[in-house]
């Protein structure tokens, strides 16, 4: 493991003379900031201090909930998505091909797969409906049914 991941959401802060040394851990989950400090002076030095860090770190971020978190992201619709649906995207190359819908998803152990629909088979609506349909699909194979419900469209 990598020295920048073994460390990951923890961040030095030196402060010679004020409030003195100390790492913070800062997590932040669905809007909600959760932040604790671990002074040099309290623990001892700059490495216990860096092992009760990384030790709170690791026993607050729960498993469980990091697998939700991940869930999360894959149903969420975000606000720059253009086909209203989260793992579906329209893409129009400019090399002269035929635009076309694509769906995405995450295998575990597989990594990401997509699906391409072009609307030059399918049309707009029919390439998109596929693309949409086979997104719902996989997460639906995957065990994730919350949020998969396809939003009004109008062609581009």
């Amino acid at each position: 493991m990598t020295s920048k991941r073994r460390n990951l959401h923890i961040c030095r802060v030196e402060d010679h003379g004020r409030g003195g040394d100390y790492w913070i851990v800062r997590l932040i989950r669905r809007g909600k900031t959760t932040s604790r400090m671990f002074s040099d002076s309290v623990h001892g030095g700059k490495r216990k201090s860096l092992v009760a860090a990384r030790a709170w770190r690791d026993e607050t971020l729960d498993p469980v909930a990091c697998d939700a978190r991940e869930a999360h992201r894959r149903i969420v619709v975000r606000r720059n998505t253009k086909s209203g649906v989260p793992g579906v995207a329209r893409y129009a190359p400019k090399t002269g091909r035929h635009p076309y819908w694509t769906a995405f998803w995450d295998e575990p152990g597989a990594g990401r797969r997509a699906k391409k629909f072009s609307t030059r088979i399918h049309g707009e609506r029919g390439a998109r409906a596929l693309a949409v349909e086979a997104r719902q699909e996989a997460l639906v194979r995957l065990g994730v049914t919350d949020g998969v419900a396809a939003a009004p469209w109008s062609a581009p």
